[in-house]
């Protein structure tokens, strides 16, 4: 029984989360901003084009939607149910990026270290909208990228690099204002290899930093990150063109309903990526 429980226990606590998460996927309901993702996302499916006919900043998560969203009208043929599919959807995904972090921490850490992580990522959900929100689509697809870059020094495949960079554009997709942080990271390792060339730096330092080999990896990453950006840019411009986009700008620069800056978004999504880690709340 013990070596039943050792290899097993944590399956089986996995099965528990989950059949408690589903029982909650049928509870509850939000009004406005639940809704009005998938009210989005069915504006795009029935042939308006973003930017120039929506305004709102984080339209973009609902184009993520949209595939599934035609597939789910596809096969039923209604949109009646669609709030629950996608909340079965985000269940999928949330184990996902909970399972892979477990299989990737407990790689060098006790394996209650990736129990509580995973533990964390599958419960939390910001406004306890357990659904595709941009919200949660920007914070679990950033996570999932990064757990995978993560592990790329365990594995040293060049396929999680690419498939880290392919998930971090639709963490971009989601929440466009980490493009900010992404180019900081960028710049900062642009200046780390600067630095490497012109300085002579302790071989304790360099050697850990010519191992990781930034460059490469930065490279692969960039690439798996243009794979879903052309395919965007290929929908985007079928609806929309380059001057409808500019002329649509000052309405989309605009929201009455949300008086912050794009400053206050990129705090405010890691500070809630903080809370969520030590178990506060948002």
């Amino acid at each position: 029984m013990k070596d039943f429980c050792k290899k097993y226990g944590i399956y089986i606590f996995f099965a528990i989360c989950f059949i408690i998460c589903l029982f909650r996927a049928f509870k509850g309901f939000c009004w406005t901003d639940e809704s009005f993702y998938f009210s989005t996302t069915d504006r795009f499916f029935r042939g308006d084009a973003l930017l120039k006919e929506e305004w709102y900043r984080t339209q973009l998560s609902s184009v993520f939607c949209l595939p599934f969203y035609a597939l789910y009208v596809l096969i039923t043929g209604s949109s009646a149910g669609v709030v629950l599919y996608f909340r079965f959807l985000y269940l999928i995904l949330s184990f996902t990026v909970a399972y892979t972090a477990y299989r990737i921490f407990t790689k060098g850490y006790p394996w209650q270290v990736g129990a509580i992580i995973a533990t964390l990522i599958i419960f939390y959900a910001h406004l306890n909208i357990t659904s595709f929100s941009y919200y949660m689509l920007s914070m679990d697809f950033l996570l999932l990228s990064m757990l995978l870059i993560y592990d790329y020094k365990n594995t040293g495949k060049v396929a999680e690099l690419v498939t880290a960079g392919c998930i971090f554009a639709l963490s971009v997709m989601a929440m466009p204002a980490l493009v900010v942080g992404f180019i900081a990271v960028i710049l900062v390792l642009a200046a780390v290899l600067l630095i490497m060339k012109f300085v002579k730096l302790p071989e304790s330092i360099r050697k850990p930093l010519e191992e990781a080999d930034i460059l490469k990896s930065c490279l692969w990453v960039i690439l798996g990150i243009c794979i879903p950006a052309v395919i965007f840019l290929i929908y985007m411009f079928s609806k929309v063109s380059i001057s409808e986009i500019i002329e649509a700008l000052p309405g989309i620069m605009v929201d009455n309903e949300h008086d912050f800056t794009y400053g206050y978004l990129i705090r405010k999504f890691f500070r809630a990526i903080k809370r969520c880690t030590a178990g506060g709340p948002i």
